[in-house]
Protein backbone atom coordinates (compact mmCIF):
# COMPACT_ATOMS: atom_id res chain seq x y z
CA UNK A 1 0.00 0.00 0.00
CA UNK A 2 2.66 2.49 0.48
CA UNK A 3 4.16 1.41 -3.27
CA UNK A 4 0.59 2.86 -4.23
CA UNK A 5 0.83 5.64 -2.14
CA UNK A 6 3.79 6.88 -3.60
CA UNK A 7 2.71 6.00 -7.23
CA UNK A 8 -0.09 8.41 -6.30
CA UNK A 9 1.40 11.43 -5.15
CA UNK A 10 3.89 11.28 -8.28
CA UNK A 11 2.65 13.67 -10.73
CA UNK A 12 1.52 16.30 -8.18
CA UNK A 13 5.70 15.81 -6.91
CA UNK A 14 6.84 15.68 -10.35
CA UNK A 15 4.66 18.79 -11.53
CA UNK A 16 6.00 20.87 -7.90
CA UNK A 17 9.74 19.73 -8.75
CA UNK A 18 9.44 21.19 -12.75
CA UNK A 19 7.78 24.20 -11.39
CA UNK A 20 10.20 24.87 -8.81
CA UNK A 21 13.13 24.39 -11.45
CA UNK A 22 11.62 26.75 -13.80
CA UNK A 23 11.34 29.31 -10.92
CA UNK A 24 7.79 30.08 -12.12
CA UNK A 25 4.03 29.62 -10.83
CA UNK A 26 3.80 28.48 -14.68
CA UNK A 27 0.84 31.60 -15.24
CA UNK A 28 1.04 31.84 -19.28
CA UNK A 29 3.48 29.71 -19.87
CA UNK A 30 3.57 26.65 -22.76
CA UNK A 31 3.84 23.11 -21.91
CA UNK A 32 4.58 19.94 -24.07
CA UNK A 33 3.71 16.43 -22.70
CA UNK A 34 5.46 13.60 -25.08
CA UNK A 35 4.25 10.54 -23.87
CA UNK A 36 1.02 9.23 -22.18
CA UNK A 37 0.83 5.30 -22.04
CA UNK A 38 2.11 3.58 -18.93
CA UNK A 39 4.98 2.35 -20.58
CA UNK A 40 7.07 2.63 -24.13
CA UNK A 41 6.05 1.55 -27.40
CA UNK A 42 2.32 0.57 -26.08
CA UNK A 43 -1.01 2.15 -26.58
CA UNK A 44 -2.18 1.36 -23.20
CA UNK A 45 -2.89 4.52 -20.76
CA UNK A 46 -4.28 2.61 -18.03
CA UNK A 47 -2.17 3.25 -14.91
CA UNK A 48 -0.44 6.31 -17.12
CA UNK A 49 -0.90 9.42 -14.26
CA UNK A 50 -0.24 12.04 -17.55
CA UNK A 51 -4.02 12.87 -17.58
CA UNK A 52 -3.12 14.32 -13.69
CA UNK A 53 0.34 16.38 -14.87
CA UNK A 54 -2.06 17.94 -17.35
CA UNK A 55 -4.91 18.89 -14.41
CA UNK A 56 -1.98 19.86 -12.46
CA UNK A 57 -0.22 22.20 -14.84
CA UNK A 58 -3.19 23.77 -16.27
CA UNK A 59 -4.37 24.65 -12.82
CA UNK A 60 -0.93 26.67 -12.58
CA UNK A 61 -2.26 28.30 -15.78
CA UNK A 62 -0.43 26.52 -17.96
CA UNK A 63 -1.47 25.84 -21.47
CA UNK A 64 -0.46 22.31 -22.48
CA UNK A 65 -0.15 20.27 -25.60
CA UNK A 66 0.33 16.64 -25.53
CA UNK A 67 1.64 14.41 -27.84
CA UNK A 68 2.34 10.17 -28.20
CA UNK A 69 3.21 8.17 -31.43
CA UNK A 70 1.07 5.16 -29.74
CA UNK A 71 -1.59 6.68 -28.56
CA UNK A 72 -4.69 7.60 -30.59
CA UNK A 73 -8.33 7.83 -28.22
CA UNK A 74 -6.09 8.89 -24.70
CA UNK A 75 -9.30 9.27 -22.09
CA UNK A 76 -9.82 12.74 -21.15
CA UNK A 77 -6.31 13.52 -23.32
CA UNK A 78 -6.27 14.98 -27.00
CA UNK A 79 -2.73 14.89 -28.28
CA UNK A 80 -2.31 17.47 -30.61
CA UNK A 81 -2.58 16.80 -34.04
CA UNK A 82 0.98 18.90 -34.71
CA UNK A 83 3.27 20.45 -32.08
CA UNK A 84 2.50 24.24 -31.37
CA UNK A 85 5.68 26.03 -30.68
CA UNK A 86 7.29 27.55 -28.86
CA UNK A 87 7.35 25.76 -25.41
CA UNK A 88 8.39 26.98 -22.07
CA UNK A 89 8.47 23.26 -20.60
CA UNK A 90 8.95 20.04 -22.34
CA UNK A 91 8.68 17.10 -20.68
CA UNK A 92 9.14 13.51 -21.75
CA UNK A 93 7.46 11.32 -19.79
CA UNK A 94 8.01 7.80 -21.59
CA UNK A 95 10.68 6.41 -23.25
CA UNK A 96 9.31 5.37 -26.35
CA UNK A 97 11.57 4.25 -29.57
CA UNK A 98 10.73 7.44 -32.11
CA UNK A 99 12.03 10.13 -28.83
CA UNK A 100 15.34 8.18 -28.51
CA UNK A 101 17.37 9.73 -31.39
CA UNK A 102 15.93 13.55 -30.31
CA UNK A 103 18.82 15.86 -29.76
CA UNK A 104 19.34 19.45 -28.37
CA UNK A 105 19.07 21.04 -31.70
CA UNK A 106 15.68 19.08 -31.77
CA UNK A 107 14.21 20.86 -28.23
CA UNK A 108 16.04 23.76 -29.23
CA UNK A 109 13.70 24.00 -32.20
CA UNK A 110 10.53 23.65 -30.36
CA UNK A 111 11.49 26.01 -27.23
CA UNK A 112 10.87 29.14 -26.42
CA UNK A 113 14.13 30.72 -24.65
CA UNK A 114 15.47 28.77 -22.24
CA UNK A 115 12.71 26.28 -21.71
CA UNK A 116 13.25 23.49 -19.21
CA UNK A 117 13.40 19.73 -20.53
CA UNK A 118 11.61 17.24 -17.75
CA UNK A 119 13.44 14.18 -18.74
CA UNK A 120 11.48 11.67 -16.67
CA UNK A 121 12.81 8.50 -17.70
CA UNK A 122 16.19 9.72 -18.29
CA UNK A 123 16.43 9.48 -22.02
CA UNK A 124 18.69 12.41 -22.49
CA UNK A 125 21.33 12.26 -19.25
CA UNK A 126 24.20 13.52 -20.18
CA UNK A 127 23.36 13.90 -24.02
CA UNK A 128 21.14 17.16 -23.57
CA UNK A 129 23.35 20.18 -22.55
CA UNK A 130 20.89 23.15 -22.53
CA UNK A 131 17.88 24.41 -24.38
CA UNK A 132 18.93 27.90 -23.76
Amino acid sequence: SSGCAVNDGMAAYVVRSLLGAMGSDGRGARALLMGVTYKENIDDIRNSRIAEMVGLLEREGMSVDVTDPHADAMSGIRPVPALRPPYDLIVVAVAHDEYRGLDDAYFRSISRGAALLGDIRGLYKGRIKSLG
